[in-house]
């Protein structure tokens, strides 16, 4: 039995078909169809149902598709600890990354590459939800996201910093120089919000107990650069995080208030670091790690209300 057996195995049972096994493999069907007829062989069992339309698992496919997952990632594991070993910080890394936070990470991520130009960076963004539960399916080595929900007891997370939901305009905004405003002095202008999922919409409906669908908005979206595209030079409000303007000289994030003098200040957000528990902590993770959190500290990320 050999390892590409299985990888081939996997596709298959994946794909439940040849063909397109076969071409994500960037290989001939002849010749997967060949080392899985070898593989059965040796092991003694049929793992595939074949007729001229299915392909299905076998009891013994069914059964043997975990042990072959857990036998390639054992193997990885094993590659890259000795890479690590022998070549410092080089290999793949793989980012998972909350819409809010992409600018931050994109700037830390220019940091890495200059710093260690033979690691191969993956990115992608979506919603914290996505983005977690692919870390989970070890589709990540770590995920940057703001974080409101109960521990994880399969993730290792750790606070990256802390901020604060808020009005969000551009400088020369007529409220830019409030020390906090409400919803009703909201209500006058047009307002950026947003994306709906499990993201910053529902942590402003949870603080302020309002319905933010019914106000009076323009646009929706999580797309960070699209809404302060959208801000620049105009009176629309945008509600977002003290976080998403910090090192953003033309934008000013102003507290809102939650009611008897206290303000958004007060309910504090974190942005986190996870990693699964379960994974290896590879160099080039850890490097990633330390270059996120000095850029926190640099940027004095969680002091970016205006003073």
């Amino acid at each position: 039995m050999e390892l590409r057996q299985l990888k081939y195995f996997i596709a298959v049972a994946r794909t439940l078909n040849f063909t397109e096994a076969a071409r994500q493999l960037y290989i001939t069907q002849g010749t997967l169809s060949q080392q899985l007829r070898q593989l059965e062989y040796e092991l003694g069992s049929t793992l595939f149902e074949r007729t001229s339309r299915n392909v299905a698992l076998t009891e013994a496919g069914e059964t043997l598709l975990p042990l072959a997952q857990q036998m390639l990632d054992v193997s990885e594991l094993c590659t890259t600890k000795m890479r690590d070993l022998r070549n410092g910080i080089s290999g793949v890394l793989r980012i998972g990354v909350s819409s809010s936070m992409r600018h931050f990470v994109n700037i830390c991520c220019r940091r890495y590459i200059e710093q260690y130009p033979d690691v191969s960076l993956h990115i992608s963004t979506g919603c914290t939800t996505e983005m977690l539960e692919k870390l989970r399916s070890n589709e990540f080595d770590l995920v940057v996201s703001l974080c409101q929900q109960e521990p994880d007891p399969l993730l290792y997370t750790s606070v990256l910093f802390r901020t604060s939901l808020a009005a969000i305009m551009d400088r020369n905004h007529i409220l830019a120089d409030r020390d906090n405003v409400n919803f009703n002095d909201l209500e006058r202008f047009r307002l950026i919000l947003p994306g709906s999922g499990p993201h910053v919409r529902e942590m402003f409906q949870s603080f302020f107990n309002v319905n933010i669908s019914g106000l009076n908005h323009c646009i929706s979206s999580n797309e960070l650069d699209s809404i302060l595209y959208l801000l620049r030079g105009s009176n629309r409000v945008a509600l977002l995080t003290a976080a998403d303007v910090s090192g953003r000289e033309e934008f000013v994030a102003v507290p809102l208030s939650v009611g008897n003098g206290e303000t958004a200040e007060s309910r504090e957000i974190v942005c986190c670091i996870h990693r699964l528990i379960s994974s290896y902590n590879k160099r080039s993770t850890q490097a990633f790690a330390e270059i996120l959190t000095e850029e926190a500290r640099i940027e004095n990320i969680c002091s970016s209300f205006r003073s």
